[in-house]
């Protein structure tokens, strides 16, 4: 809360307003594309033991592939 106050008194409105999710916008079209298709192969292909994709192993599978670092909430978001 603090963090917002001190950007709303440094920036005005402008300091508070959202800049938006933060999970996909990390990934260029063409790495959303080639999750999509490792997506497609399965879990299994990728190391796990069933053929679930879960939030937790969508965000390691981006991490290994891309090396980007994602929260699980922002997978959830897209």
């Amino acid at each position: 809360m603090e963090r917002w106050r001190r950007a709303c008194r440094e920036r005005g409105e402008l300091g508070v307003l959202s800049k938006g999710s933060p999970g996909w916008s990390r990934l260029s079209e063409t790495q959303i594309a080639s999750l999509g298709r490792e997506l497609e192969r399965g879990p299994l292909v990728h190391g796990w033991a069933d053929q679930r994709w879960t939030l937790e192993r969508t965000r390691t599978l981006i991490g290994r592939l891309f090396r980007v670092s994602h929260t699980v909430e922002g997978i959830g978001s897209c």
